[in-house]
């Protein structure tokens, strides 16, 4: 019953927040909003609350991480969430995850708790399995923890309240609001530290405001940033170049992080005049410089577009050997696709460039891509940034993007060879495949060609999501859906045997006979069928 709190991934933005950068953020602690926050004779006046509010990418994810790796007190208890808008699971970025796995971390923490959870839920288990959980009722055991906790700590950090769906945050805001009433008439020490963008304007009535972009520690925190990555000699004319870059930058860390790579490529050539030059073409607004980003080469934009296609808009997140797979198999050239895979390294190098630094590799496991900030992933989909790199996308962006996806899919699976025959034995879905012998015989064969078509699994069960998404935005499939209903068309044949091969239930797997018309439906994948 207490594992069916956890959720795939759901700590995964907390781990991929980078630390801070050598001893950056630690001027929060001395801050007197924080002080006074820390105080317990001042509760009655905040109510355990801090916010902390800033510009997107102004660092405030990294200053809530700090707290978490710093020395706890004795008797404090300190649990997390980070919202993450980048997450194809809801759960990652909704009200009821945070409450699922805060729940979760107090079992961890406070495991006397755990009597008193199991006796007040034993009705949720259902023949080894759990209900699903609702936020009420976890909301109901948070409170009921909260006014027990006697001389115990407990601080609570929820991170990125702009990346969740706003009706959902206001309803989570309402219920904290009767934590932190509970927790003061309880005599309790009960902290909860908030973080959120400016926008959307959400109030409570009790607690404390910290705006990041405004502090001069924050600022100070650039100007070292700035002063160990930017790889000129000091001199006087440097010292003012630095500080012009941290003016422009407004407080935004992000905008640091991503223009002092430009600038060093003009460092190594000598030339602090072509430094300055370069600077004042660098626009100061995130937007804005993504843009200029994606328009600074003009080399490989096609897999720059690939790229930034793929992270958008896969039905979910991809590993690095996926990604790059997936660029190969939209290139002009077929010797890419049956070319020797890189080792690992190569890969990450190459996806770095292919994306222009806009995307990177998760630290959690297994390692998948994502952007490096969500601000890149709205600038792309409500600045339509696609364009930048191929200009008649325009408003039909996203069809087209899951038409070249689905078009990436189908020649990967093409390409796929080795196959055992379509034998029903091993593949089909009668009764006398159910044996150890056979099921083993699956496995075997799913993991040759996992080893050897890395990209294979993805692609036969998301080819067809790609379509009905294309399709949904307009773009006809029925040029591609009339080249697979032939009946001796060889590739549906393959797509069958493949989807049988990754199918783990042998009763939803397909006979040789099955009609397109069948598996779309079958796959509630209603403009296909229409």
């Amino acid at each position: 019953l207490i594992e069916s709190l956890n959720f795939p991934r759901e700590d995964a933005r907390l781990r991929n927040v980078k630390r801070a950068h050598g001893k950056t953020c630690l001027w929060i602690f001395s801050q007197a909003e924080f002080k006074q926050w820390r105080d317990a004779r001042n509760v009655a006046e905040h109510h355990g609350f801090l916010w902390i509010k800033g510009k997107p990418g102004s660092g405030k994810s990294t200053i809530m991480k700090a707290y978490d790796v710093r020395k706890k007190k004795a008797n404090e208890v300190v649990i997390a969430y980070f919202f993450n808008a980048r997450a194809t699971d809801v759960l990652e970025k909704s009200s009821l995850g945070m409450y699922r796995s805060l729940v979760r971390q107090l079992l961890r923490a406070l495991p006397h708790l755990e009597d008193a959870f199991l006796e007040q839920f034993h009705t949720k288990a259902n023949k080894g399995d759990a209900d699903p959980w609702t936020s009420t009722e976890l909301q109901e055991f948070i409170l009921q923890v909260a006014e027990s906790l006697g001389h115990r700590s407990l601080t609570v950090f929820i991170d990125a309240l702009d990346e969740g769906q706003e009706d959902d945050i206001r309803s989570m805001i309402q219920f904290l609001e009767e934590l932190g009433q509970v927790s003061v008439d309880s005599q309790v020490s009960l902290r909860i530290c908030l973080s959120s963008r400016h926008y959307p304007c959400i109030r409570i009535k009790k607690g404390i405001d910290l705006v990041v972009d405004s502090q001069p520690g924050h600022n100070n925190d650039i100007a070292s940033y700035v002063n160990d990555h930017l790889k000129i000699d000091d001199s006087t004319q440097t010292e003012a170049l630095k500080q012009k870059i941290c003016a422009k930058a407004s407080g935004v860390f992000l905008w640091i992080v991503l223009v002092i790579p430009i600038l060093n490529k003009q460092a190594d050539h000598g030339h602090i005049d072509a430094m300055n030059k370069c600077l004042d073409d660098i626009p100061p607004e995130l937007d804005d410089l993504f843009a200029r980003i994606l328009e600074r080469d003009t080399e490989n934009r096609g897999e720059v577009l690939r790229s930034l296609q793929w992270a958008l808009y896969a039905q979910r997140p991809l590993s690095p050997v996926e990604l790059y797979l997936a660029i190969k198999a939209g290139s002009e050239s077929p010797d890419e696709l049956t070319s020797e895979i890189p080792h690992e390294e190569a890969i990450r190098r190459y996806l770095l460039s292919c994306s222009k630094g806009l995307t990177e590799v998760s630290s959690s496991e297994p390692p998948i891509i994502q952007f490096i900030h969500e601000t890149v992933r709205s600038f792309l989909l409500k600045e339509n940034g696609l364009t930048d790199l191929q200009s008649d996308l325009g408003q039909s962006s996203p069809g087209r993007s899951h038409q070249q996806l689905r078009q990436n899919c189908f020649r990967y699976l093409l390409l796929v060879d080795g196959l055992p025959q379509f034998d029903e034995v091993s593949l089909g879905k009668r009764k006398r495949n159910a044996t150890s012998e056979g099921k083993q015989m699956d496995e075997n064969v799913k993991d040759d060609i996992s080893r050897e078509f890395p990209f294979t699994e993805y692609a036969v069960k998301n080819v067809f999501l790609h379509a009905e998404a294309a399709q949904s935005h307009g773009l006809s499939q029925r040029a591609f859906l009339k080249h697979l209903a032939g009946e001796a068309n060889a590739a549906f044949r393959k797509w069958i045997l493949l989807y049988n091969i990754f199918q783990r239930y042998r009763i939803r797997r397909y006979t040789p006979r099955a009609s397109l018309l069948y598996i779309t439906s079958d796959h509630n994948l209603i403009n296909l069928v229409k």
